[in-house]
């Protein structure tokens, strides 16, 4: 899930590169406050309302200053987006409003790739595993607040339908809007919404828009690493993984058997699939499939086709490949994967799929299918590990 707005400082050049195969293996198993157990499939981390291949996790809230807190599970794992955004309806919390210095309160409207969440902006405490406390705004999803603006598309209603309680948007950036939200009041993501539920444009500060909360912990604030067993091909009912914060700053996220890729100002880099490049490309595990441009000919399921979201359905397993181009050139590297019969699969009752794939025209999205049997780093941007300063993403 990307949002549409969004204008980032481009990064510096990578130089740093390693061989070794990636596995997530030695991931794994990894303890410690600084992990947070991922989960695909429910029960547990995910709810009964979920869909396939979502990465659920669990993160609490408080009161900022107090221990009046809140857990909230189904909470989807978005390395796509940034920022903290909750469904109002599932806290009780009286967490203070954000507001503009004029007063009036702070709202957003978040476009993703085939939805978005419209609501207000808090300020709460966020506590991930057992890290330290940060305080952050955080967005409360509810189409109905105020007056909903008209540039606001498919915006969530409710926790059910949308199939996660939240959504955990931990990518490379440190702000989910960045400069481009500070020097203007029409970058159709921020509102002011006065006492009558009239929103008009605003401009926001940095440190008032949405926030990256593990960009903000202490000591692990540099960056984080997404790990997923393999499986295979036939789907598995339920997949456990972990999110493991920071890089190279404990024993249990030092960076092994990686390369580190260089990303452009939106986070994308370009990838190279059938003799045509799609340089908006991007890793994002809050996509549930693998989408890219059909331009082989792959019949395409007809029930989703019919629905306007079309997934692949060849009659048998197809083998492709593509290769990645680092944001500043230079790096690349192969990428095989399969494509499988989205109907079958999503008939099957399981719940992870390494080869479930989509139809998009223009980019190359690697969605969670990307991820299985993958520790896939993200280094945030202006922080630095072993590998270079990010923002990186590295696999």
């Amino acid at each position: 899930m990307v949002l549409a707005a969004g204008c980032h400082a481009k990064p510096t050049a990578l130089t740093t590169t390693q061989s070794r195969p990636n596995t997530s293996a030695p991931y794994l198993g990894a303890s410690g406050a600084n992990v947070l157990p991922v989960q695909v499939g429910g029960p547990g981390l995910c709810g009964q309302h979920g869909y396939e291949n979502e990465p659920c996790t669990e993160v609490q809230i408080c009161v900022p200053g107090t221990r009046q807190c809140e857990k909230v599970s189904d909470v989807l794992v978005d390395t796509g987006s940034i920022g903290l955004r909750i469904f109002s309806s599932v806290v009780s919390l009286p967490l203070p409003a954000q507001k503009t210095p004029q007063g009036s309160r702070v709202a957003e409207c978040a476009q993703f790739g085939t939805g978005g969440t419209w609501g207000r902006l808090v300020t709460a405490d966020v506590l991930l595993g057992g890290e330290p406390a940060v305080n952050a705004p955080i967005q409360l999803i509810d189409a109905g607040f105020g007056q909903l603006p008209k540039g606001c598309k498919n915006a969530e209603s409710d926790p059910q339908l949308a199939g996660y309680n939240g959504i955990l948007g931990v990518g490379l950036f440190k702000q989910d809007c960045g400069e481009g939200c500070v020097t203007s009041v029409t970058n159709g993501a921020y509102y002011a919404c006065d006492d009558t539920g009239s929103c008009t444009g605003t401009a926001v500060a940095k440190n008032a828009q949405l926030l990256n909360v593990v960009a903000l912990l202490p000591q692990d604030g540099n960056g984080f690493l997404l790990a997923l067993p393999q499986i295979d091909g036939s789907g598995a009912a339920q997949v456990s993984g972990a999110l493991i914060l920071g890089l190279d700053t404990q024993a249990n996220n030092r960076l092994a058997g990686v390369t580190a890729y260089g990303v452009d100002r939106h986070g994308n880099f370009t990838t190279s699939y059938l003799g045509h490049a799609y340089p908006n490309s991007y890793l994002d595990s809050g996509s549930n499939a693998l989408f890219f441009p059909n331009t082989n000919g792959l019949p395409v399921c007809a029930k989703s086709a019919d629905a306007g979201a079309p997934f692949y359905c060849p009659a048998e397993p197809t083998s492709a490949l593509a290769t990645n181009v680092s944001g500043g050139g230079g790096l690349q590297t192969q990428v095989d994967f399969q494509v499988g019969n989205a109907e079958s699969l999503m008939g099957s009752q399981r719940q992870a799929f390494n080869n479930l794939s989509g139809v998009i025209t223009d980019s190359f999205v690697w969605g969670l299918p990307f991820f299985y049997g993958r520790a896939v780093a993200y280094g945030i941007e202006n922080r630095t590990s072993s590998l270079s300063t990010g923002p990186y993403l590295a696999y």
